[in-house]
């Protein structure tokens, strides 16, 4: 975790990616009902409508990626949607790093640590990389400063379209807690393995 990031030149990826210059939204994960895809479909269709200049990035596999690909076909969106199934975790940095912005489209009601980790793990990459976050307002991220910007479902769409319009060219700064969080849990794990 302390040495997470990306191995490949941003612009370079993005150009071999065939994203040059285009503003990119990132979902990264398993493409199924607990992770939120039928809000992360939601979120595409609204997005790239509005913006037929956007290009989304869709990293993972799963359940529901042929309802996914339909879904692209159906909407006639095969030129702004871009799914590259699953990929090495030893990649992910370098997808993260393209992307303009990042989603997790969870919903509200798998919103819990009894699901499971992932979303919690997958904003940390996505902060440790300096990218600005759309999440649900659920748990930690609710009252985020930026660059989490905690949004109800429904309102996922517009907080992307939104941070486009608004947004500066200075880049973030990348979430500096990332290395100290990964030392703090390790102790933490190490004391829980002493009792």
């Amino acid at each position: 975790a302390e040495d997470f990031g990306p191995s490949k030149d941003r612009e370079e990826f993005r150009r071999a990616l065939c994203l040059n210059g285009a503003p990119v939204v990132l979902y990264l994960g398993k493409l199924s009902k607990v992770e939120g895809i039928d809000l992360l479909m939601d979120v595409i269709k609204t997005t790239c409508k509005a913006m037929p200049n956007l290009r989304f990035l869709v990293v993972g596999a799963g359940p529901e990626e042929h309802k996914l690909k339909h879904f692209i076909e159906s909407h006639s969106l095969e030129s702004q949607v871009m799914m590259t199934g699953w990929v090495p975790h030893e990649d992910v940095a370098n997808y993260i790093n393209v992307a303009d912005v990042c989603l997790l489209p969870r919903p509200w009601d798998s919103c819990s640590p009894f699901i499971g980790p992932e979303s919690v793990w997958k904003a940390g990459e996505y902060l440790s990389l300096g990218k600005p976050v759309v999440a649900p307002r659920m748990g930690g991220f609710a009252s985020a400063p930026f660059p989490v910007l905690p949004v109800d479902p429904s309102e996922m769409a517009d907080a992307i379209i939104n941070y486009f319009k608004n947004m500066t060219k200075k880049p973030i700064t990348p979430h500096p807690r990332w290395p100290e969080s990964h030392r703090r849990l390790k102790e933490l794990y190490t004391r829980l393995g002493a009792i």
